[in-house]
């Protein structure tokens, strides 16, 4: 696997399911290089929802280098802010995630992926 940076173009169109696919997908071995593009590509535009950065956990050694790429968005928009947009940071605190089992890239990645099918099912039923 590899890091993928995302980009989109709003113009392009959605589907008929009313999704926006990625207009063009780069991959990089290095997750430096992949949030480089990816701020570059937000400096650039000046939209921080035309790119998104999907780092592979496989290939990080650290809990903290992938919480800090995880952030990546969040913290650019911490220190740029754009009218009433905000994006919440993932605590770096390796104490909290600890406590609650969360000690490599690998259960990071399971833990998001089950909180967001906990959001999906909230909506479900709120439906």
């Amino acid at each position: 696997m590899a890091h993928q940076v995302h980009f989109f173009d709003p113009d392009a169109g959605f589907d008929e399911d009313g999704t926006m696919y990625p207009v063009a997908t780069l991959e990089f071995d290095d997750w430096k290089i992949a949030q480089c593009w990816t701020l570059a590509h937000i400096r650039q535009s000046g939209d921080i929802f035309s790119v998104s950065l999907a780092p592979d956990p496989a290939l990080f050694e650290t809990l903290s280098d992938y919480l800090t790429v995880l952030n990546t968005r969040a913290r650019y928009l911490e220190e740029n802010p754009e009218g009433g947009s905000w994006i919440s940071l993932l605590t770096e605190d390796l104490d909290h995630w600890a406590e609650i089992g969360v000690l490599t890239p690998a259960h990071m990645a399971d833990y998001l992926d089950g909180c967001f099918e906990r959001e999906m099912e909230k909506a479900a039923w709120a439906a």
